[in-house]
């Protein structure tokens, strides 16, 4: 039996000496430690000689330490990495060193303190050693021990530390050593063997373990005998023979199964049994095959949602915006499938999250909220409401007493988040899950990393309830797919006419004359309002000149509320409060502001310049007239047509060709609202059609117009398809877990992209360890054999044949910055990968393990004609001029890639290093 020291430094501090624990190793891991050292090894310590031959502290590893990674030790994060890349298929998230040291912990506290038992036994002292003199400890490290004992513990004791081992490794359905099986036959799922077997399979009477007994003890003693001298072995043997007889026969008794069959009761606890349902439940059940039933029950249901939507809105005469509304409220309190509620903005998507939460108090509401504008403007609202909510705080736990949550799409992704999101579900069940303004995972997936992977959302069997107001028909089976939505889930979708807006597009012009014709119609405008209503104007980009011309004016000095790095959350609240309350009346905004906004009395919408997006125009005139009064939406386009950048492969949803088309192509020779309802529904609606329509500035002009016989818009993608999916409010479904399915799913999706991710990190980090292993690269890349020698790279003796000085080594080093991705550190410039390659990145610190190893090379890479041919053939690129490269270096990589100087690095490690 192999066994195994470890050191325990717990006491070692009171004692001042540590202990020595033995451990029993289990057969797999026994046998390759021992073919390890008896065969192998000899052989791995002259080929570290070989390869190391000016390294001879890599031969002295060999031959001194058990475990050796190459020519090094390991370190934790190289355990960790292992551990995480083989764990992931398993277990669905990487299991490191720290997650296991919690496991097993909790493990050993539940299933048995086999080992920590004999330790604390040890600790703690007996009336027969107090009367001694001394504490047990000290009676059990020096008294009564025999001469060839181990030291630091009486012979006594030792086989029970071994009885420990094995017992956790039978309660970990892990095949004990001493059997003396090759690591084939002795892992866990060969334990049907017939060897194997002996010690882990149900096994049948006494005279079966008394066999198997003398089998161990007769190999026992042969090992013990061999090569031991015969004065040791006589008393080893006596004193360890009884023992560990007695060790097998209890241990092999407690693998063995009762003879009786167990019955299903023997798996709860006493005086307990399984949960069955009650007899109201069971009446539910049965009551919902009954058709009539059904309906009165949706019938209660409706009533009791719309008598809460009353007391929301502390009005008692308050109904329902529309039959669109009330269907997805119900609906979503049913919680059958998953939900897409497509209502036009104003439409009280809200309530669907909110009415639930205080329906349902015995399932937690988690609402996903993708832009700040969306978190200010929800918490604002269940203020007013008096509606008991939390919003997501890393460095706090969730709380079970408010069972609505807020949290940002940003915050949804944090490790921490799904950790605490885990916790709360074992005491308050997360039965739902709502994504305001659901669309923009596929508008903002290539600049936002919170946008992507959106279907590992679902982390346990929830419901996932999707709003939105810009979905055009031709985007719902992309928005499925992102989110991985149940194969029945119902689409409920409402007209996106808004009739009380009336739709102005003027002429075409020069930009450098926008800005005073958004002063004068401001100022037009304001004549007629009350001290309530409010103006918006939006710009296209950061950058837009008109800003800072409209901010400068005398007659305007209007805030600007946007969502760039520059201006802080503390700012943007200021801005809208100073709009909200009417100290500004008018703003200037970006995109930002177009989703989230909810303030009623906005009577002017101003798009200044040309909008780029079809979905973000419709997005931002909804945020007028919400209190259902007359508003306007002015468009002032620039003569100049924005380019379009849209693949022919591409599916375009944020608009932007129909956006060209719909300012440029169409203009003021077709109706504006059937423009804009023509792109959202996939049917067109005149302002002609219902009296009730304001009339758009083409209808106007020719209140005779038939937008229908103008030529209609040639995207293919614009085509209204009914989905199968829309079943009626009256359907109940006959599943116990409606999302289990699609929560399995979600959860292969993770964990197979962590499993890739693992991969490519584990060859990213075997890269950059067989360069910095290699030495300097700019010397390896010359064929130095001095490249193998540790020097720093301010001393490199190479950096003078690259034409290059430190100064100017330093200076170029310093240019390459990262303004369209991240995660990469400013020192060496390797990915940290979500922390799982480099250390995460702090403020005033730069803890790399590869400092001079990305750039070195890149430079080196450039500065070598023959070495950038090749490279520029491999991608595909030119560089020219050094400026070629560092745009190169800074551009954003593609889908899967971390940065393209870690690919220049893969390339040469895997072409020049084989």
């Amino acid at each position: 039996n192999l066994t195994m020291l470890r050191t325990y430094h717990k006491s070692g501090a009171l004692s001042g000496m540590d202990k020595l624990i033995p451990h029993s190793i289990d057969g797999v891991t026994a046998d390759l430690i021992i073919q390890d050292l008896a065969l192998t090894r000899s052989f791995a310590e002259v080929a570290a000689h070989i390869c190391y031959p000016d390294r001879p502290t890599v031969k002295e590893m060999y031959q001194t330490n058990l475990f050796v990674n190459n020519h090094k030790l390991f370190s934790t994060d190289q355990l960790t990495a292992t551990m995480a890349r083989v764990s992931i298929p398993f277990l669905g998230f990487g299991l490191g060193v720290n997650s296991w040291r919690h496991i097993s912990t909790a493990f050993k506290r539940k299933l048995g303190r086999f080992a920590e038992d004999l330790l604390e036994d040890d600790e703690q002292d007996t009336v027969e050693a107090l009367q001694a003199g001394h504490n047990r400890s000290t009676e059990n490290r020096i008294y009564g021990l025999s001469p060839d004992a181990l030291a630091g513990a009486p012979e006594d004791l030792l086989p029970l530390f071994l009885q420990a081992s094995t017992n956790w490794q039978l309660v970990m359905h892990t095949v004990p050593g001493g059997l003396q099986l090759a690591y084939p036959l002795a892992r866990s799922h060969q334990t049907n063997t017939p060897t194997a077997a002996a010690a882990v399979a149900p096994l049948q009477g006494a005279e079966v373990i008394s066999s198997m007994q003398n089998l161990i003890m007769a190999r026992i003693e042969d090992q013990l005998v061999a090569g031991i001298e015969r004065n040791i072995v006589a008393r080893v043997v006596d004193a360890l023979v009884p023992a560990v007889r007695t060790i097998i026969h209890d241990t092999l008794a407690k693998a063995m199964p009762q003879q009786s069959v167990s019955h299903s009761e023997d798996f709860w606890p006493r005086g307990e049994g399984p949960k069955h349902a009650s007899q109201e439940e069971a009446q539910d059940v049965s009551g919902s095959q009954n058709t009539g039933l059904v309906k009165d029950k949706i019938s209660v249901l409706a009533d009791r949602s719309l008598l809460t939507l009353r007391v929301l809105l502390q009005d008692e005469r308050a109904n329902w915006r529309s039959s669109k509304q009330k269907d997805a409220v119900l609906s979503v309190l049913k919680r059958e499938t998953d939900i897409i509620a497509m209502l036009k903005t104003g439409g009280g998507k809200s309530m669907l999250a909110i009415i639930p939460a205080i329906m349902d108090t015995k399932r937690a509401v988690v609402v996903v909220l993708p832009l700040k504008s969306l978190m200010t403007d929800w918490e604002r609202k269940l203020k007013a409401m008096g509606v008991h909510f939390q919003i997501y705080n890393p460095t706090v736990r969730l709380r079970r007493d408010a069972n609505l949550i807020l949290v940002s799409a940003d915050k949804a992704k944090f490790k921490t988040w799904r950790q605490h999101l885990a916790e709360l579900n074992e005491v308050l069940p997360v039965g739902r899950l709502v994504f305001d303004e659901a669309h923009l995972p596929l508008l903002a997936e290539n600049f936002r990393e919170a946008m992507r992977y959106m279907q590992e959302i679902r982390q346990f069997p929830m419901q996932l309830v999707l709003l939105s107001g810009t979905i055009p028909p031709f985007s719902v089976a992309a928005l499925k797919a992102s989110f991985g939505l149940a194969g029945n889930a119902i689409e409920i979708r409402e007209s996106g006419n808004r009739p009380e807006l009336e739709y102005i597009m003027k002429t075409p012009a020069q930009s450098n004359t926008l800005e005073s014709t958004v002063i004068q119609i401001v100022e037009s405008e304001r004549q007629t309002w009350t001290p309530e209503d409010r103006g918006l104007v939006f710009v296209s980009d950061l950058g837009n000149r008109h800003v800072c011309v409209l901010i400068a004016a005398p007659q305007s000095g209007w805030p600007f509320y946007n969502g760039s790095k520059e201006m802080s959350d503390t700012s943007r609240v200021q801005c809208y409060g100073d709009w909200f309350t009417g100290k500004c009346p008018v703003m200037i905004c970006t995109s930002a502001f177009s989703t989230g906004n909810d303030y009623p009395h906005v009577r002017v919408v101003i798009h200044l310049k040309t909008p780029l997006e079809m979905t973000e125009i419709i997005q931002a005139q909804g945020r007028g007239g919400r209190d259902g009064r007359p508003a306007r939406c002015y468009i002032l386009p620039s003569s100049a047509p924005p380019k379009i950048a849209v693949g022919q492969s591409e599916m375009d949803h944020k608009g932007l060709q129909y956006a060209h088309d719909y300012i440029y192509r169409y203009g003021l020779n077709r109706c504006l609202r059937y423009g804009s309802t023509l792109y959202i529904d996939g049917e067109g609606m005149e302002c002609r059609r219902h009296e009730s329509n304001q009339r758009c500035c083409v209808c106007k002009a020719d209140p005779n117009h038939n937008p229908s016989q103008v030529t209609a818009h040639s995207d293919k993608q614009n085509t209204h398809s009914t989905s199968a999916n829309k079943r009626t409010i009256e359907h109940v479904s006959d599943s116990s877990d409606p999302f289990e399915k699609v929560h399995q799913q979600a959860k292969k999706s993770r964990t197979d992209r962590l499993e890739g991710e693992m991969k490519r990190v584990e060859r990213m980090r075997n890269a950059l360890d067989k360069m910095k292993d290699r030495g300097c690269p700019p010397c390896i890349a010359f064929g130095e054999q001095g490249g193998r020698s540790v020097h720093p790279i301010f001393q490199c003796p190479s950096l003078e044949r690259l034409g290059v000085s430190w100064d100017m080594y330093k200076a170029w080093k310093a240019s390459i910055q990262y303004h369209k991705h991240k995660g990469i550190c400013w020192k060496c410039h390797v990915p940290t990968c979500g922390d799982e390659l480099h250390a995460p990145l702090e403020r005033g610190k730069a803890l790399c393990d590869w400092p001079d190893v990305v750039m070195p090379l890149a430079l080196t890479v450039f500065q070598r004609a023959n070495i950038r041919e090749a490279a520029q053939r491999y991608f595909g690129a030119v560089w020219q001029k050094i400026d070629q490269f560092n745009n190169w270096l800074m551009k954003a990589p593609g889908a899967g890639h971390h940065s393209n100087g870690m690919d220049l690095v893969l390339w040469y490690v895997e072409e020049y290093l084989k």
